[in-house]
């Protein structure tokens, strides 16, 4: 148990609002995984983990 009521973890890299954005984008398919990743400021293999691959490999 963590002191004083804390969460214990690392913050997420994206959060929902961020991850709906970043599906948009993707179902765009004008945008690379680079792209999305860069507007977001985290890797495309953070962007990866928390989309769960969606359409991904199309948008390279």
């Amino acid at each position: 148990m963590t002191p004083r009521g804390r969460t214990g973890g690392r913050k997420l890299g994206l959060s929902p609002m961020r991850i709906v954005q970043a599906k948009k984008m993707i179902a765009a398919g004008s945008y690379t995984k680079q792209e999305i990743a860069g507007t977001f400021g985290v890797s495309w293999e953070t962007l990866y983990r928390h989309i769960g691959g969606e359409g991904i490999g199309g948008a390279v």
